[in-house]
């Protein structure tokens, strides 16, 4: 009788947690002057929290420049363009799974993301929710 008990209990923890978590849910912008922002979306499925992280690949970025800077020394183009580029296209959807541990951390392998108010702390960056 005591197990099912501790059971129980502990179902109750477990599913409390996911339910006070429910503030993670949504769109995510970094808090910065960056040109090129930090964008993450939250979205809930049995028990999982989906974590959508669309940055901009610096592998990406470095191509593009390299391509044009090698376009220009060919002879391809008659200026450098290097300057002038613009990485809009050069963005990366990397995609990670947490569980709710309490409720305002979410923990997953190889990702973190803390409530902090009404931010949101991930990798060191902090992030205000989109206005719907």
């Amino acid at each position: 009788m005591k197990i099912i008990l501790k059971l129980c209990f502990l179902m109750l923890l477990l599913s409390g947690c996911n339910d006070k978590a429910k503030d993670f849910i949504g769109g995510w912008t970094q808090e910065s002057n960056e040109e090129y922002p930090v964008y993450i979306t939250i979205n809930y499925d049995s028990g999982i929290y989906h974590v959508d992280v669309k940055k901009l690949d610096t592998y990406l970025v470095e191509k593009k420049k390299a391509d044009a800077f090698d376009d220009f020394m060919w002879g391809k183009k008659s200026k450098n363009e290097s300057e002038n580029l613009t990485f809009d296209d050069c963005y990366k959807v990397f995609n990670f799974e947490a569980k709710a541990i309490s409720s305002s951390v979410l923990e997953g392998k190889g990702i973190s993301v803390r409530m902090d108010g009404d931010r949101l702390i991930f990798d060191g960056k902090r992030f205000v929710k989109k206005k719907s």
